[in-house]
């Protein structure tokens, strides 16, 4: 559980033994995040007009009656893991050439004018992957890869035609403004999204490592912070709405059980979260990638090794394969 505001511990009277049951009994306070078992209080509030400890006071001493651990955490702020003010951002294809040399870096398999400049997927043998897929036999499924992040450019020419449309034509949802406008007002989010799914062989750009269906959830905003409640909402929606793999460019100042036991609880449905953690498992040094405004940019960090990831992750689960919890 959830809460935005953090009062002082005390033992609870009467009369606010009530009001935190009267606070929990408000759905106007009170938010069921169903898919990854999470809920959330809008504590110190209009609706609900007590404090963070008091709610865990309540909780913690229902779950010893009940037999139940209760997880009870405020709704601290998150962050990109990586800031965009070093991008080096290009409006056009020789520019990002200049930046490496005009001296191919990859040998990459696709007829995408960026592609030479994708060493990180001749680091990770994507040409191999690839492959294994066209020879594999299956039909490959139709997996959405959710990008829990700033937004995405989905009108950008690399991505438009990868973008998971829902039946009243949004891509996704903004957990910022609480619409469905998910235009990225950063740039973090696009650049993620192209790595892990930028469209291939189609003459323009970049190539992606997975063909597959992206699903634009912002929980940033432009100055790309935002809270863990947003994070959590674009994790539950995505899974709510049939996303595989849901990547997490972000980080925040400390650990919360609450958030492991939401990723723990998505994966028992067969959902795989793919975090920011260091670069051990995917390059993440002078990527090149999608940016707002039908650009490129280069940029480096964690946030970029992230969607390396997801994407392979996407590309078996379009072969059939699970995880096994």
């Amino acid at each position: 559980m959830l809460a935005n505001n953090v009062g002082n511990l005390r033992r609870l009277s009467d009369s606010r033994l009530a009001a935190v049951e009267r606070c929990l009994q408000n759905p106007h306070a009170v938010e069921t995040l169903a898919m990854i078992g999470v809920q959330s209080v809008d504590t110190l509030s209009e609706d609900c007009p007590v404090s963070l400890d008091e709610v865990k006071a309540y909780l913690e001493e229902a779950g010893d009656e009940l037999g139940l651990d209760v997880l009870c955490e405020p709704n601290i702020e998150m962050r990109i893991v990586d800031g965009v003010n070093e991008a080096r951002i290009a409006d056009a294809t020789e520019q990002v050439a200049g930046w490496f040399g005009n001296s191919p870096k990859s040998d990459v398999d696709s007829d995408d004018p960026l592609a030479r400049y994708q060493d990180n997927l001749q680091l990770i043998n994507i040409d191999g992957a690839w492959r294994n897929v066209d020879n594999s036999g299956k039909t490959p499924q139709e997996i959405i890869l959710a990008i829990v992040d700033t937004g995405v450019d989905s009108s950008h020419p690399d991505l438009k035609d990868q973008m998971w449309t829902a039946s009243d034509g949004s891509h996704g949802y903004n957990f910022v403004d609480n619409d469905e406008n998910t235009s990225d007002l950063n740039g973090h989010g696009t650049h993620c999204a192209g790595i892990a799914a930028a469209q291939t062989d189609n003459d323009v750009g970049i190539a992606g490592i997975a063909d597959v269906k992206i699903m634009a959830l912002r929980a940033f905003g432009a100055d790309g912070t935002g809270g863990m409640l947003a994070t959590l909402n674009g994790l539950n929606w995505a899974v709510a709405h049939g996303a595989t793999v849901s990547s997490h460019s972000y980080t925040a100042d400390g650990s919360s059980s609450v958030f492991l036991q939401a990723i723990q609880n998505a994966a028992k449905v067969g959902h795989i979260v793919v975090v920011a953690s260091v670069n051990i498992a995917a390059p993440g040094e002078n990527i090149v990638s999608t940016w707002p405004g039908d650009r490129y940019a280069v940029l480096d960090g964690t946030s970029m090794a992230t969607p390396h990831v997801a994407g392979v992750t996407a590309m078996l689960a379009t072969l059939g394969l699970k995880v096994k919890i």
